[in-house]
């Protein structure tokens, strides 16, 4: 149904209840390792066969940020190259190779614009969606306009405006009025 009605399947960094952080550690700790749930939980959703099984589904991980992505990228082509005997039954995706589904069906969404941000290309970067996530601790708002400013002050215009906003208007289908992108590209300018 997510596939034919075009629905993006939205997955928070928490939603399989794991917690990377061991018992008793500090709350910050547990901040600290979300990425972890994340990459956890984009493997299993990766290996569960739902994006071969329909390879039109968009799933969108949402707080996770984007550094772990070409980790993950790399952990899975070394276990398809060298544990053959098995990756291959197990993976059951057919010729498709597990990277090339997590670069067309998986998306990410990130409130650090740091390193993640210089692997665009390796994610790609039509999958990659900046969030805020207000009201949370690690929010980066109020600051939100002038974190992004410094941190795309040296990517190209044309890839800042997918991350920043085309990216997640196409994923979502949200057509974005002629106004508000003047307004926003007007706004990049100063």
């Amino acid at each position: 149904a997510c596939e034919e009605t075009e629905t993006v399947v939205c997955l928070h960094v928490g939603s399989d209840n794991w917690n990377a952080a061991p018992p008793g550690s500090s709350i910050d700790v547990g901040a600290i390792c979300f990425p972890l749930a994340a990459y956890r939980t984009t493997a299993d959703w990766l290996w569960s066969g739902v994006a071969t099984r329909f390879p039109k589904i968009k799933i969108a991980m949402s707080e996770g940020g984007l550094a772990w992505v070409p980790m993950l990228m790399d952990r899975v082509s070394y276990v398809m190259d060298h544990s053959a005997a098995t990756s291959a039954e197990q993976w059951g995706g057919g010729s498709i190779h597990p990277v090339d589904v997590l670069r067309r069906n998986f998306y990410f969404c990130s409130i650090e614009f740091n390193s993640g941000m210089n692997l665009r290309d390796r994610i790609g970067i039509d999958h990659i969606m900046v969030e805020s996530d207000y009201p949370h601790a690690d929010s980066s708002w109020p600051n939100t306009q002038e974190a992004l400013r410094v941190a795309l002050a040296d990517m190209p215009e044309v890839d800042v405006r997918k991350v920043t906003w085309q990216n997640a208007a196409k994923l979502f289908r949200f057509d974005v009025p002629p106004k508000v992108i003047a307004t926003a590209e007007l706004a990049r300018a100063q």
